[in-house]
């Protein structure tokens, strides 16, 4: 019988170098709720194009082609608020494209996040994966700052689970998650579809949110992964 691979075990399988960051264009700051169905330009989204990846709007849905990963099989793409919110939702469609090339000892995921850190801080914030390759998903604590989780690309899986609920390449999920601030910490909640598949609490949590938007991570060049109707806003009490 063969074990499923964890989420930061499968991502150390794939890469030995990583440089990880948020994409470099300068993003737009508003207020929440932040809604695009990406009909129209890509006003407010990074759309870089160098190297690593190729960021942008086509066909109705903003696009992420990895081009390289040998550095950067990380990345952030956020939208940022004028004030940080204690609880918050954040959600996307989400579409693995068909690809060719990928083998055993690759790994892919995409997602949607929130985070508490400002653009010019090392990153803090929680991601909110599905992984169609290894049917799975996963809650993750994402902190830069904590040097212990160095060879783990920084991340801790607080979730890390199969589901039939996550889409197979080629298929739509609807991903959401929800990140709620209180005196005990961070409850961290995910659906796919509209079903509940996941939740956490992170009692040393952060506790605001001033940043939501898409985390793409691959080990094949060629990945592309496609996001519509993304929607971030606060969650009442």
């Amino acid at each position: 019988m063969t074990m499923r691979r964890g989420f930061v075990s499968a991502l150390l399988t794939g890469v030995l170098v990583v440089l990880l960051g948020a994409c470099a264009d300068e993003v737009a700051r508003g207020d929440l709720p932040i809604s695009d169905d990406f009909s129209g330009d890509c006003d407010g989204w990074s759309e870089d194009n160098d190297e690593h990846i190729a960021l942008g709007c086509e066909d109705g849905a903003y696009r992420a082609v990895f081009k390289r990963t040998d550095e950067r099989p990380h990345h952030m793409i956020p939208r940022r608020t004028e004030e940080p919110s204690r609880s918050v939702s954040v959600e996307a469609d989400a579409t693995l494209q068909p690809f060719t090339g990928a083998t055993g000892e690759s790994f892919e995921a995409h997602g949607v996040g929130c985070w508490s850190s400002p653009a010019d801080e090392l990153a803090q914030g929680y991601l909110f994966l599905v992984s169609p390759s290894e049917q799975a998903f996963a809650i993750i604590r994402h902190d830069e700052t904590d040097e212990r989780l160095r060879n783990q690309f920084y991340f801790r899986a607080l979730i890390d689970e199969e589901s039939d609920a996550v889409a197979a390449v080629g298929e739509t999920n609807r991903l959401r998650g929800e990140c709620r601030a209180s005196d005990d910490g961070v409850e961290l909640t995910m659906y796919l579809d509209g079903q509940q598949v996941g939740t956490a609490t992170d009692p040393d949590g952060f506790r605001a949110f001033e940043a939501f938007g898409f985390v793409v991570i691959s080990t094949k060049a060629g990945t592309e992964i496609g996001f519509d109707n993304f929607e971030a806003d606060e969650l009442g009490e």
